[in-house]
């Protein structure tokens, strides 16, 4: 706790929930474009290339612990539209 700085207890219960929104819309924004980048392939074969390209980036984002994106690109997999 010796390094949290006091700016980190400064801000406002306006700015939490504002950045907590856009990172709610971010997320968001990115399961519509994996979903919409997937069904946008006419042929099966590229279909499954890209899936397989999504699901290596979501390891990768795993890895560098931004799970927040990585759960965003799992969920754009998963989305039965």
């Amino acid at each position: 706790f010796k390094n949290i700085g006091p700016r980190e207890f400064s801000s406002s219960e306006k700015e939490d929930k504002n950045q907590v929104e856009i990172l709610l819309r971010q997320s968001q924004q990115m399961r519509i474009w994996v979903a919409s980048q997937i069904l946008d392939q006419a042929l099966a074969p590229k279909r499954a290339e890209l899936m397989t390209n999504f699901i290596e980036f979501a390891d990768t984002l795993f890895s560098m612990r931004n799970l927040e994106s990585a759960a965003a690109v799992l969920e754009g997999l998963s989305n039965p539209a």
